[in-house]
Formats: C-alpha cells, sequence, structure tokens
C-alpha cells in the first residue's frame, strides 16, 4: 500500500471507499508475474481450462471453443479468441507465481484475511464484463499496459460471499474514472460496481480478491456452538404455526437473550483464526535448500522467523501443537518458551533461544521449523 501505509488505508477506505495510487514507476510490480511468465505457465504447468480461459463482454465462450479432443487448452485457439478482442483469464493462480503467492501471503498477514489472485491479459480496447460489482474486495495491480477503471456508486452495501452480481447494472451512478498505468494500484471495496476497459495496447493487471471475514461469519459460528449445546434451539416451532402465532414472538426474544447470554466471542473468534491459519495453503518452494540446509544446522547458526508467519498453538497437560503451512507439528510441552520464541524474532542465534531445551534438543526444534518453512536461515549481523 505504499506510499500510504496500512494504516492509514484500513482507517480511511477499507470497505467503505476506493483508492487509487498512482507511482509513475512502470516496473513496481515486476517482481509479480510477466508475460514472459505467463506464457510459459500455459507451456509447462498446462493449466485445466477451468482455470484459464478466455471471456469477452459480448459473447460466451464455452470451453471446447478453445480446448483440443482431450480438453486441454490448445493455445493457438486461445490466443485466436485473444486476437478478436477476448481477454485470457488466469483463475486462482497464487500458487503458480512465486511473486504472487508472497504478496498473497503479506496481505494476509498484514489484514488478517485470505487473499487469491487472478490475472487478466486484455488485448487493445478489450472489456472482460458489462458494469458489475463483486462480492469480494479487490485490489487491482497494473503489471504492463494501461486500464480504464469507471467505479459507480454501490448497489449493495457490503454484499456477503453468495451475493454475487447476477446481471449488467444499468443506470449506475458514476463516483470515479481512473486510468490504471504499470505500476498503478487501486482498491476497490466489494459491492461498488466497476467497468473495465483496456486502452491502446496490451494490457495485464493481477486483481488480488478477499472474500473477508465478518460479523456474521462469527455469529454463525457463535450459533452453531450454542446449538450444539442447548436443545432449546433445535426444538421444532409448534404444529399449526403457520395460523396460530400466539406466544411465537415471546419465544423468539427468549431465545435471542438465551443466545446473547451463552455465547462466546473467544470461542467464535478462535475458530475464525484456525480457519484463516489451516486454509492457507502450504508453500513448496526451497523446500529442498531448507532440507540441505537442516542437516548441518548447529547452535551457532541465526535464523529468521517468516515475516508472513501465522500460527496457532495449542498446549494440552503432555504436548503442544503448532498448526501452520497447512500441517500441525506435536512438541513437547517444556519447548513452549523456545518455539514462541523461535517463530516471532526477526533473528536469532540458535544458542540465544530461551527456555528449558537442551541444546541438541532446541536444534532439533530449529531443524523442524526450517525444514516447515516457518523460519529461514540468515547472515550473522555485521
Amino acid at each position: 500500500m505504499a506510499p500510504l501505509g496500512i494504516e492509514r488505508f484500513v482507517n480511511g477506505h477499507f470497505e467503505e471507499r476506493p483508492l487509487f495510487l498512482s507511482r509513475n514507476k512502470a516496473d513496481y510490480h515486476q517482481a509479480l508475474i510477466s508475460l514472459d511468465e505467463m506464457e510459459r505457465y500455459l507451456e509447462v504447468a498446462r493449466p485445466s481450462y477451468e482455470r484459464v480461459f478466455p471471456i469477452e463482454e459480448k459473447q460466451e465462450i464455452e470451453a471446447p471453443r478453445f480446448t483440443n479432443a482431450r480438453g486441454e487448452i490448445d493455445c493457438e485457439r486461445l490466443f485466436s479468441f485473444f486476437d478478436q478482442g477476448a481477454t485470457i483469464v488466469f483463475r486462482d493462480v497464487r500458487e503458480d507465481f512465486p511473486g504472487l503467492r508472497s504478496l498473497c501471503r503479506s496481505a494476509e498477514k498484514a489484514l488478517n484475511h485470505p487473499f487469491d489472485a487472478n490475472v487478466y491479459w486484455s488485448p487493445p480496447g478489450g472489456r472482460s464484463f458489462p458494469i458489475h460489482y463483486d462480492a469480494c474486495d479487490v485490489f487491482a495491480l497494473q503489471i504492463s499496459g494501461s486500464k480504464r477503471w469507471r467505479i459507480y456508486a454501490p448497489e449493495i452495501e457490503l454484499p456477503l460471499r453468495n451475493e454475487h452480481c447476477a446481471e449488467a447494472i444499468e443506470n449506475a451512478e458514476l463516483i470515479g474514472d481512473f486510468t490504471l498505468h504499470a505500476g498503478d494500484l487501486l482498491y476497490i471495496p466489494r459491492g461498488f460496481p466497476h467497468l473495465v476497459d483496456a486502452l491502446d495496447e496490451p494490457s495485464l493487471h493481477v486483481s488480488l480478491a478477499s472474500f473477508p471475514y465478518t460479523w456474521a461469519d462469527a455469529l454463525d459460528v457463535a450459533l452453531k456452538n450454542v446449538f450444539a449445546t442447548n436443545s432449546d434451539f433445535r426444538r421444532a416451532l409448534p404444529p399449526g404455526f403457520c395460523s396460530r402465532q400466539s406466544g411465537l414472538r415471546d419465544e423468539f426474544r427468549r431465545l435471542i437473550e438465551l443466545f446473547a447470554a451463552s455465547a462466546s466471542f473467544d470461542n467464535a473468534l478462535d475458530s475464525i483464526i484456525r480457519r484463516l491459519v489451516s486454509e492457507r495453503p502450504a508453500t513448496t518452494e526451497g523446500s529442498r535448500q531448507r532440507f540441505e540446509q537442516a542437516k548441518v544446522l548447529t547452535s551457532r547458526d541465526w535464523l529468521a522467523a517468516d515475516p508472513d508467519n501465522l500460527f496457532t498453538i495449542d498446549v494440552e497437560p503432555t504436548a503442544i501443537t503448532l498448526t501452520g503451512r497447512n500441517r500441525q507439528i506435536c512438541f513437547v510441552v517444556k519447548a513452549l518458551p523456545t518455539l514462541e520464541f523461535a517463530l516471532t524474532q526477526q533473528l536469532y542465534r540458535i544458542d540465544a533461544a530461551p527456555g528449558e531445551l537442551e541444546n541438541e534438543a532446541k536444534i532439533d526444534l530449529m531443524r523442524t521449523l526450517l525444514t516447515n518453512g516457518f523460519v529461514s536461515l540468515a547472515s550473522e549481523p555485521d
């Protein structure tokens, strides 16, 4: 969010109003992805037609028109649609490109909401959709070329995940008109209709999509927890309730008050945190190198916690369990101080880590964290 900063973004724009950042630096996003990487991805990864497909506002392009007899993407036919004005969409590709993976993980750490990445490769003048809104927050990052984004007054305030825009919006009130050049960023809160057009050259942009956890999600968890422990909420509505409604409102109010008295915010929040941590994809990038480093690790080596770590630690009488990076790892109880230190410190020498573990046990713990990507080998400071 440079140069604005996360705090100013959250306080001034998040869920409230669009944000346009013009950086005048064409290579600002160059580490994220490139056209060469996109072409290589098509050739090597051979993604399914559900993840890579052409789309155009004026026509529906069905899979048989750009795939071969085996159902694989036919690049020649795919790009023929591009030449005719269709945008090529790369959907849910955060884990396929290291730059996008790193950016999504950083965004999740900063905002504590899940992120995915879609990429749109548009020909000159290309338009993918009519005026529509998304049920997710969108961060558009222009990689190359340029696009015009027109933003309209919200049709629905903060739509939920299942409240997608079903059809083109008419008579929308224009509230913003932005042209994104390479290096620029545009944030669009969910529910704000928008219309996007590529200009007079091919355009490549990344859309980071975030379906944030909401108070509705927290209340849903709390409701389910209360329902599971109190049979009053599971009783049937009285027979004949369609015509005989006497006393129903009083019972409804009683149940609302009972829920308010019984619901646990701490349990609901803990469940949301665990969902974020457990659903976060693991990364295998650098796995072989970390494994080799772990084999020769000594107490004099320096480590650094991954700054984008998200994890939970459960403490039981006989063991502690670390959950994160799509895995669970158990340690002895007395490893807790060392583990917490290792997961949160930016730079440290192994033998300086606190706790009751013997030196070899500390090294074993650090080997486990290193091979699983929670920490990385670092250089000794000057």
